[in-house]
This record gives structure tokens, C-alpha cells and sequence, in this order.
């Protein structure tokens, strides 16, 4: 097993409203905006998919770590919200552009005893890699090319 990878997406924005077209490997992706923001709900919105991509890190390294514990869990339920303030979007003074906060709600059903899921769940919050880079200051190195 290799243990670095780099992964990489691919984003075209070739229409004048906010609706872009992803590309992950061989998978398609709409981000759009909802209507109320003036997009035209082709997809779910970057934050949207970024509380997906913590859910979903969150269920998959579930589900990873108890099979290599030998913890047998049933179902996963997890529900991510965060609260964004568009003034920091919109370049206002004195709000910040990302979440302010976010939740997860965390449902687990197994028959393990619950002080198993809960170290099982330690174990996995401190080592999910979207966690780890909403939590850290991870460094976003932007380049510009003019095309």
C-alpha cells in the first residue's frame, strides 16, 4: 500500500451564472447555488459538499477502523451543519468568509457495548483526514494562469 496519495479535481466554470462542473477522476460533479442566492440549483452549493465530504470521512473511516477492530457496526447515520455568514463572503469588514461553526450529529447502531463505539469514535474523530483539515490550519497554496 502506498501510503501518500495526491488527489485532484478539476473545476470548469464556462457559464455566466455559478453553476461549475467537477471532475474527480472519472466522476462528474455539479456545484451550483440555491435560487435565493442566485444560482440555478443544478447542484449542491462548495459548503454543502464540503459538509458531504466530512460526513461521508467520517462514515467511511468509521467503517474502516471497526473492521480492522473486529467492531461490528450495523448502520451509520451522520448529519454535518455549519453556519455561514455571507457578509464575510461578500468582503464585509469584521465577519469571516468560512463557517463560523459545524455539528455533527453521530448515529451509530451495533451490539457493542457503547463504551466500545465511543473509543471507536475518538479514535476515528481524531484521525478522519477532512476532520483533521477543517480543524488545522492546512496551508492552500493558490496559483494564477491566465487562459
Amino acid at each position: 500500500m502506498e501510503f501518500e496519495h495526491t488527489f485532484q479535481v478539476k473545476a470548469f466554470s464556462k457559464e455566466k451564472g455559478f453553476k461549475v462542473d467537477i471532475e474527480a477522476r472519472h466522476h462528474k460533479l455539479v456545484v451550483d447555488e440555491p435560487k435565493e442566492l442566485g444560482g440555478t440549483d443544478k447542484g449542491a452549493n462548495p459548503i454543502e459538499y464540503l459538509l458531504a465530504a466530512l460526513a461521508s470521512c467520517l462514515s467511511i473511516a468509521l467503517r474502516f477502523h471497526a473492521n480492522k477492530k473486529k467492531i461490528q457496526i450495523d448502520e451509520i447515520e451522520v448529519e454535518a451543519k455549519g453556519l455561514l455568514d455571507l457578509r464575510g463572503f461578500m468582503g464585509m469588514e469584521g465577519f469571516k468568509p468560512g463557517l463560523q461553526w459545524v455539528e455533527v450529529d453521530l448515529k451509530i447502531k451495533s451490539p457493542e457495548p457503547e463504551e466500545k463505539i465511543k473509543e471507536l469514535v475518538e479514535f476515528v474523530e481524531a484521525h478522519c483526514p477532512v476532520a483533521d483539515t477543517l480543524r488545522s490550519q492546512t496551508e492552500v497554496r493558490l496559483k494564477l494562469e491566465k487562459i
